[in-house]
C-alpha cells in the first residue's frame, strides 16, 4: 500500500465513524426543523450543530477509549488543538452557509449532503495538518 493510501486509510479510520453519526444527526436535524419551521437559514444552523453533537460525541468516545491510561485533560487538550480553529469557522460561518446554499438551490436532501461535503473539505484542512502536527 502507498503512503498515501495509507494515510487516506488512517484518516478514513480517525474520522470516518463520527463522519457517518455527524452526516445522521445533520440531516435529521436540518430536515426536521426545516418542515416544522420552513426557514433554510434556522434549518442551516440547526443541522450544523446536531452534526457537531453528532460527531464530537464520537470523537470524544474514541478518544477516550484509545487513550484511557492518559489523563482526561490530558485528551481535552489534544481535542482542542486538533479541533478547535478548524470548529470554530466550521461552527459559526462555513457549515450553516454550505449548508444553507445547497438546501436553497438543490433542496434539503440534496442540499444538505452536498453543503456538508463541501464544508467538510473546509473543516478537515486544518483539522488532518493539526493532527499531522501534533502526532510528531
Amino acid at each position: 500500500m502507498s503512503k498515501a493510501r495509507k494515510k487516506i486509510a488512517e484518516w478514513a479510520n480517525r474520522y470516518g465513524p463520527a463522519e457517518v453519526v455527524g452526516t445522521l444527526t445533520a440531516v435529521f436535524g436540518a430536515a426536521l426543523i426545516h418542515k416544522w419551521i420552513d426557514n433554510i437559514v434556522v434549518a442551516a444552523y440547526v443541522g450544523a450543530t446536531c452534526e457537531t453533537i453528532g460527531y464530537y460525541s464520537v470523537m470524544i468516545r474514541q478518544e477516550f477509549r484509545r487513550y484511557a491510561h492518559k489523563h482526561p485533560l490530558h485528551i481535552t487538550k489534544n481535542l482542542l488543538l486538533e479541533f478547535g480553529p478548524a470548529e470554530l469557522m466550521d461552527s459559526f460561518v462555513s457549515r450553516p452557509f454550505f449548508m444553507g446554499f445547497g438546501m436553497h438551490y438543490f433542496g434539503t436532501g440534496l442540499g444538505l449532503i452536498g453543503g456538508k461535503l463541501a464544508a467538510d473539505f473546509v473543516f478537515y484542512i486544518p483539522a488532518v495538518i493539526v493532527y499531522e502536527l501534533r502526532k510528531k
